[in-house]
């Protein structure tokens, strides 16, 4: 499926398998209800250990564990990169960020868990320049 997505104020055309780009109140919403979880709940790191590449980023970053909480729950509406994803391991859906932070491009995914925990499972240097349809650049 071909989809018209806007980036920066211009018209790209990406094949991809988002059926659509969610509306930006439900992105709200979303990072409505991550702000809500963590009031009561906390953000568990489920990382893969055999790749490492979470753990490097914060120690080229130079960023410690409470600095990387404080980067999640600040994320906004023009940090948001692609979702909700199928999650492939089951459970809630996905959704994807993108952040800037000692300039690098940080990939940070998502999901809440059953209880009030925020599940983050990857929080790492992106691997390709990655898209933002929320994000306006500056005129």
């Amino acid at each position: 499926m071909c989809l018209i997505r806007y980036f920066n104020n211009i018209a790209t055309y990406k094949l991809c398998k988002l059926s659509q780009i969610p509306a930006k109140s439900d992105v709200e919403k979303f990072l409505k209800n991550l702000k809500e979880r963590l009031m009561i709940g906390e953000i568990i790191y489920a990382f893969r250990t055999e790749e490492g590449k979470n753990e490097d980023t914060l120690l080229e970053l130079g960023i410690t564990p409470l600095q990387r909480d404080e980067y999640v729950k600040n994320l906004k509406v023009e940090d948001y990169s692609s979702g909700p994803l199928k999650n492939d391991k089951g459970g809630n859906d996905v959704w994807i960020f993108g952040k800037e932070i000692c300039h690098k491009e940080i990939y940070i995914k998502l999901f809440f868990a059953r209880d009030f925990d925020v599940l983050c499972i990857s929080f790492h240097k992106a691997k390709h320049p990655m898209d933002y349809p929320f994000k306006t650049t500056a005129k």
